[in-house]
């Protein structure tokens, strides 16, 4: 395992552990402070990185994550995640609706410094 494989995973392992320890404060461990986020619904930054996570556990509060999937090449993360816990709070003006959730998502980023 070369250096930016071993950042890669370490980079991956603290996104997995802000996630399922429901830390928003966890993005100072991998979000860069000037970090550019690709999703229309997060502010580019740490900041707005924390926000959004701060915002997305009040809704899901039960979430569970898991990672499926995960390849470094170069300066490159790509991991496949899994997300499952019930939706009882708002989000996005969007009411509780007390079912349970499963999503999907496929994140991929760029690594400076150590950071994402």
């Amino acid at each position: 395992m070369n250096p930016s494989q071993a950042d890669g995973r370490t980079l991956a392992g603290r996104y997995l552990a802000m996630l399922n320890d429901h830390d928003p404060d966890g993005v100072d461990g991998f979000v860069a402070v000037d970090y550019i986020n690709h999703n229309p619904m997060v502010e580019d930054g740490r900041e707005g990185n924390r926000t959004f996570w701060r915002d997305f556990f009040a809704a899901f509060p039960d979430i569970e994550t898991t990672m499926d999937d995960l390849v470094v090449a170069g300066d490159r993360v790509v991991g496949r995640f899994t997300y499952r816990g019930v939706h009882d709070g708002p989000l996005y003006g969007m009411p509780a609706t007390g079912k349970p959730i499963e999503m999907r998502s496929i994140d991929i980023w760029r690594m400076e410094n150590g950071s994402s």
